[in-house]
């Protein structure tokens, strides 16, 4: 199978639900977040040796301070949501992969109700407002190239530069 570019955004479910443990940096098990990440990045390495890997980090999510959606075998909070940002983070960088982390500097800030209200009513899932949003992001980073890769869109200068939400 050919793939020029893959881009994988994930982490929100496995931080809500909470079917597998976190894990650590060192598991490769399937059976720990940081295990299945790793599973992930070597299986897309190796079956499309010639794309172009990007990650995008889970966004914050509405309550997520607040007990809603952490990790709570017999009611007690293992982890949350910047802990799984981290898994992801910190297993790409073994890789080489790329990741867009909107989470740390909270550049899709779900928990401001008004931010909420416009792109993400269900303080999860952007509508089609938060799509745009996260599509200029996500094209502006994929424009940008990092140390480990150059520009992943190279190939298609034709695009649109993005434009900030905060400019609205």
């Amino acid at each position: 199978p050919d793939a020029d570019l893959i881009v994988v955004f994930g982490g929100t479910n496995d931080y809500g639900n909470g079917q597998a443990p976190l894990g650590e940096i060192t598991d490769t098990s399937m059976f720990t977040f940081y295990g299945a990440v790793h599973t992930l990045c070597t299986n897309l390495k190796s079956k499309y040796p010639n794309a172009k890997i990007a990650f995008i980090a889970p966004l914050h999510r509405w309550n997520e301070c607040g007990g809603l959606g952490t990790w709570k075998p017999d009611g007690v909070v293992q982890h949350h949501l910047c802990d799984y940002v981290k898994a992801v983070k910190d297993t790409c960088a073994l890789y080489s992969i790329p990741v867009l982390d909107l989470f740390t500097n909270n550049e899709m800030p779900i928990n401001d109700n008004d931010f909420r209200r416009d792109c993400a009513p269900d303080g999860l899932h952007p509508n089609d407002a938060g799509h745009k949003i996260l599509a200029e992001f996500l094209q502006k980073f994929l424009r940008s190239g990092t140390e480990s890769n150059d520009s992943l869109l190279l190939q298609y200068p034709q695009l649109p530069q993005p434009t900030s939400h905060r400019q609205r």
